[in-house]
């Protein structure tokens, strides 16, 4: 029994999905808020209403959370919760569904579109950013790299509509989609495609959105430049996307990193395509230098490295497979690559203790005993000894009110 190429496409969007929820069962079966997402986000909607959905809850705007925790709102308390899980996995989704569905070459092939969503779900495990909807903004980076690659010489006008729109929800999701915008304008420059032009103006609407935002709040959450971290950040920000994926970290160290992806690169690059190697290659290494001078004491961190080691692989077998390659060359690479993914395999269900546990307090149950008045707040994800996170629920008539 053979099978069609939809109904392959649909078996690997399944099957997608089935990664994404089986990786943390049970986030799906006790759904929670994890951090700020529940205790500023939900907090200020549950206080204000639909006005908070216009707040810029630190220091930048962020309207996916701010959204989904107004829709948390809207049903009894107890299932608060669950608009931003389906939310988040919406989100999470979404650079399968584009892969899936990309017409571009490079994507053509079935073993094709599965080896790259292997690539976005197991080239790093960052526990923080799966499904909760504070951290988004680090997967619409990757879908806008997405979006970038993408061959735009044919795009109907309902696919148009939908890239816009992406492109528009990616912007005022925070700052990290904004980041590929000077991208987009260099790729019109180079390939006269009207529709990169298109979505470098959504950008350049969605930047001066959020410096408005930025300059119109006195929230900093410690983001203050230090120059005595200059060096350290900037080091920092360029091995994170080669080691971050890898277990090279603890055997070969920065050098050796910095060595391992030159030797990769020498084996991509060529007279013919140096030019596109350079260009895609720097998106990576410039979106990690301005996240980590922008991080909490420009200190970078997993959630940051994520989307840029992501986009550091994708770009790898990008090249691959739109570029001749020696068989010699392709070995290696390959293998490069598989070990990345070979090494989150191996981690795909996270340590206990980071995003679960089973003695950590379920939301439905704290909000039993808030409703008792047993107590007036309520335990949220992380649980951590050294950080342990709860709302601290407003007065129940002043909410009334």
């Amino acid at each position: 029994m053979s099978f069609s190429y939809s109904q392959k496409k649909i078996a690997i969007l399944i099957f997608t999905l089935l990664i994404i929820c089986f990786r943390e069962v049970s986030l799906l079966i006790t759904p929670r808020f994890w951090a700020e997402e529940g205790t500023v986000y939900f907090l200020n909607a549950y206080s204000d209403g639909i006005m908070a959905i216009f707040y810029a809850n630190q220091g930048y705007f962020s309207i996916i959370p701010n959204i989904a925790t107004f829709f948390s709102t809207l049903v009894p308390l107890e299932y608060a919760p669950i608009p931003t899980l389906i939310i988040s996995l919406l989100v999470i989704l979404i650079p399968s569904i584009l892969i899936i569905s990309s017409d571009s070459e490079y994507l053509r092939p079935i073993w094709a579109k599965s080896f790259a969503i292997f690539i976005i779900y197991f080239t790093t495990n960052t526990e923080e950013v799966w499904l909760n909807t504070i951290t988004s903004q680090f997967w619409f980076l990757i879908i806008m790299f997405l979006i970038l690659i993408e061959d735009k010489t044919s795009v109907t006008r309902n696919k148009t509509s939908l890239v816009l729109s992406l492109t528009f929800l990616s912007g005022l999701s925070g700052i990290p989609g904004n980041l590929i915008a000077p991208f987009f304008l260099l790729r019109f420059f180079c390939k006269k495609q009207k529709l990169d032009l298109h979505i470098f103006s959504t950008l350049l609407l969605t930047i001066t959105i959020q410096l408005i935002f930025i300059s119109s709040t006195e929230h900093h959450s410690g983001r203050v430049f230090d120059m005595e971290r200059l060096v350290p950040a900037l080091i920092s920000s360029i091995t994170g996307v080669i080691q971050y994926p890898f277990i090279f970290k603890s055997i070969v160290g920065h050098k050796g990193a910095l060595i391992i992806m030159s030797i990769i690169i020498s084996l991509i690059i060529n007279r013919n395509n140096y030019r596109d190697v350079l260009f895609l290659l720097s998106i990576p290494f410039f979106a990690s230098t301005i996240m980590t001078f922008s991080s909490l004491n420009m200190n970078g961190g997993g959630r940051y490295f994520f989307s840029v080691s992501v986009i550091y692989i994708l770009t790898i077998f990008y090249f691959l497979r739109s570029y001749k390659t020696s068989k010699t060359a392709k070995i290696i690479i390959y293998f490069y690559i598989i070990t990345a993914l070979v090494v989150g395999i191996k981690k795909y269900n996270f340590k206990e203790g980071f995003t679960t546990h089973p003695n950590w307090k379920v939301w439905a149950e704290e909000v039993e005993r808030y409703g008792t008045g047993k107590q007036n707040f309520i335990s949220v994800y992380p649980q951590w000894d050294n950080a342990h996170w709860k709302i601290d629920m407003p007065d129940k008539e002043k909410a009334a009110q």
